[in-house]
């Protein structure tokens, strides 16, 4: 048996602290799932490096490597600034029991 088996909403993640990066490694994400908001998709052969790396008292380095075989001709990697906010992170309810889920208009009061 392997965990690659058994895929997770957002995959099975280990990390360890390379020194200062935190270094996490991501494997058997649920293919159903997206790689981004717009709707890149991905096989179950992805396999996620992520290093978050302190850059400033309000800053994070975030360097992800994206490797699917199915996908793409060729591992790359995409890299961000996270900045510090005042914001409060919301809940996100998107689970795959809502996938399918159809959105209703409000209905009129009955009268």
């Amino acid at each position: 048996m392997n965990i690659s088996d058994f895929p997770e909403w957002m995959g099975s993640s280990i990390g360890k602290w390379e020194g200062d990066t935190l270094v996490v490694d991501t494997i058997a994400v649920d293919e159903a799932t997206w790689l981004d908001n717009v709707g890149h998709g991905h096989s179950d052969k992805l396999h996620l490096v992520e290093r978050f790396q302190k850059t400033g008292p309000d800053t994070i380095k975030w360097d992800v490597t994206y490797e699917d075989p199915m996908f793409f001709a060729k591992p790359f990697t995409t890299t961000r600034t996270i900045k510090r906010t005042n914001e409060q992170i919301k809940s996100n309810a998107c689970t795959a029991e809502r996938k399918g889920a159809i959105q209703l208009p409000p209905t009129a009061p009955s009268r």
